[in-house]
């Protein structure tokens, strides 16, 4: 019994994963305040949490 529970918590672990959340966010404004010599590429950068293409240019 306590197989098949770690089996279905597993699964809905790996699912969640998966799927993504509901609904999408916007932001429509943002508010940087401090360092002066940030460049947009590192703004951009935090706010994606991913990777810029740098292979890639268009």
């Amino acid at each position: 019994m306590i197989h098949y529970i770690k089996v279905v918590v597993c699964l809905l672990v790996c699912l969640e994963g998966v799927y993504p959340q509901a609904g999408s966010v916007v932001i429509r404004s943002l508010v940087l305040e401090g360092n002066e010599h940030v460049s947009m590429n590192e703004v951009l950068f935090i706010i994606r949490q991913r990777p810029p293409k740098f292979f890639f240019r268009h």
